[in-house]
């Protein structure tokens, strides 16, 4: 089995932490079998998530604050970087609103992008009393140990 080890957990929050009154950012800095770090990152707005995978750190480049000005040359970069990094698929496991996304997160053959997949939809859809325990849960240790997915149906339901 792959070993994905998770290294830092960034999350931001515009409005409430329900997303359907604000938006939720997360992006997860992980490795896989000790290659180069990757970053997985997901963007929440009424309910619906954006999800990228990028070997560069992108996530304030597409999770814009409330309490900042942007330039127009923000928007266009955020945009640019939708196109190269956005994915419809990590993986097996196609992506598209939470049930879906759990959904094939269950079927996959891919452990390793099932239990990544099932962290960052943790981390988006917990009770934000819950967010440091579930944090801590991941950050720093092999997460293809760790049992993600029902937590994840869980916080998906809650």
């Amino acid at each position: 089995m792959k070993k994905v080890i998770v290294s830092d957990v960034e999350v931001r929050v515009n409005g409430s932490w329900a997303a359907s009154s604000g938006s939720v950012g997360v992006s997860i800095k992980y490795s896989e079998d000790g290659k180069s770090s990757m970053w997985l990152t997901g963007v929440e707005t009424e309910n619906s998530p954006i999800i990228y995978l990028s070997d560069e750190y992108i996530f304030d480049k597409v999770f814009f604050d409330d309490e900042k000005d942007y330039e127009e040359e923000d928007y266009s970069i955020a945009g640019d970087l939708y196109e190269k990094y956005h994915i419809d698929f990590l993986s097996d496991i196609k992506l598209g609103g939470y049930e879906e996304i759990l959904k094939n997160t269950d079927a996959s053959k891919d452990i390793a992008a099932s239990k990544l997949m099932a962290y960052l939809i943790i981390i988006m859809r917990c009770k934000m009393e819950d967010l440091e325990k579930y944090i801590e849960l991941g950050k720093g240790k092999n997460i293809s140990d760790l049992e993600l997915i029902e937590i994840a149906k869980d916080v998906v339901n809650y």
